[in-house]
């Protein structure tokens, strides 16, 4: 079977080019696959020295296209990395995966950052209807909040999907809200893989502690793009009180800062100068580094965008304490295997979780070892492989989400029950 893969690709500075590198050297011991990029010269010696990469331009040609047996499409947020992606989807029928439920910021790159109100407006209309419509007008003259202020509300996905001959996503809500959107479509539930999976976990943390130059304090962490979703600002001032409380830390910021935070002035205004590091963007091998030296890895979102994380799945393998924010996909997780953090007093929350931890209210042991197990459990990358050869050669009929699944997470997430037992009763 021949395949047409459609993605960002390194040295493009996006997490999706990672995901799909670790992905396609697994997947063509079954598929003959060609890449189709912004660019034909990966930076990725394996990707380059292992497939044909040709430009997006390329899939215009019906001759070429005509080559293949199924499209699949790389689709996340990014107008610069996805926005040539998203109009090929809609053009030529394939596979689409949604790293992002919510495609608002995508939508918003190639409509409204380019003033082109009339184009967001109908996009808004077609995916949401006519009411909608009229609110984001509204929100456009100052009356309403705004539709981007409620990303899975108004996702502005149904023409990507209407559009789709099958969609991939990476969680029960991804599914639920796809499934509703277009009920007669076939989805694919796999898990965001890892392959970053370490059972040495607290060796390799001292390991790369001593790499990177670190102390013996606590090591607190972000990780990957700093955006305001990641809620920076917010984490600073929870921060100070924490240090205010007589706790030694020392917080890093592991990639670059969305210029609009203005992290130096919060630096200064919460007292943390001598407290943070700020790394810039780093390699997926740097990244992983300072992942390995971390003690604790604040992974926030808010408002969700039903994004699956890459380097939330990493954490987990590297068996971390994850901070997680208790909304959208992150929701999913069970409780038992990341700490989450309610939006209501989101500062003060954040902050209790830290000193719970240094007072070791918290067993930090437990939830790493619980982690590390979670993903060996679930993101193995070899068994996600195989889901995904076995969704694309028969992508119309479905059976990679079984209706059991759902029970069994549910129990498992309030640690009724194990998965393993209810597996055991399928047949």
């Amino acid at each position: 079977m021949k395949i047409a893969f459609v993605t960002p690709l390194s040295p493009e500075k996006t997490g999706i080019a990672d995901f799909c590198e670790e992905i396609l050297p697994l997947m063509k011991d079954y598929f003959q696959i060609d890449l189709f990029s912004s660019h034909n010269n990966p930076s990725n010696k394996i990707i380059s020295e292992n497939f044909k990469v040709y430009k997006y331009e390329k899939l215009e040609d019906e001759n070429i296209r005509n080559q293949y047996d199924m499209i699949v499409y790389q689709i996340g947020n990014n107008v610069e990395c996805h926005g040539k992606i998203y109009e090929l989807a809609l053009k030529y029928k394939g596979i689409v995966e949604l790293h992002d439920i919510s495609i608002e910021g995508l939508i918003w790159g190639m409509t409204l950052k380019n003033n082109n109100r009339d184009k967001y407006l109908d996009i808004v209309e077609y995916c949401h209807g006519k009411e909608a419509r009229r609110r984001a007008e509204g929100a456009f003259n100052g009356e309403c909040i705004p539709l981007w202020d409620e990303p899975l509300r108004f996702p502005l996905n149904k023409k990507l999907i209407d559009s789709a001959e099958a969609v991939i996503v990476h969680s029960d809500l991804g599914f639920q809200i796809v499934k509703g959107t277009r009920n007669n479509l076939n989805i694919a539930k796999i898990y965001h893989h890892t392959n970053d999976i370490y059972n040495n976990y607290d060796e390799l943390k001292e390991i790369y502690k001593k790499e990177l130059g670190m102390g013996n304090e606590l090591i607190i962490s972000s990780f990957g793009f700093a955006t305001r979703t990641k809620r920076i600002p917010q984490i600073l001032e929870a921060l100070s009180k924490v240090k205010e409380q007589g706790c030694k830390f020392k917080y890093i910021v592991a990639g670059k800062v969305e210029e609009e935070i203005n992290i130096k002035d919060l630096v200064d205004k919460f007292g943390l100068r001598d407290n943070i590091e700020i790394t810039g963007y780093l390699s997926l091998e740097e990244l992983k580094k300072y992942m390995l030296a971390t003690d604790i890895c604040l992974s926030l979102r808010y408002p969700s965008h039903g994004e699956s994380s890459g380097i939330f799945h990493r954490i987990l393998g590297m068996g971390k304490l994850a901070v997680i924010t208790d909304e959208g996909t992150f929701s999913e997780y069970p409780n038992k295997v990341c700490l989450k953090i309610s939006m209501e007093n989101e500062t003060e929350n954040i902050k209790n979780a830290i000193i719970d931890i240094i007072n070791g209210k918290i067993n930090m042991k437990e939830y790493e070892r619980n982690a590390m197990e979670y993903a060996k459990s679930n993101f193995d990358i070899k068994e996600n492989v195989l889901m995904y050869k076995s969704f694309i050669e028969n992508p119309y009929d479905n059976n990679l989400y079984d209706p059991l699944d759902i029970i069994s997470d549910y129990l498992y997430k309030l640690g009724i029950v194990e998965k393993d037992l209810i597996n055991s009763l399928k047949f």
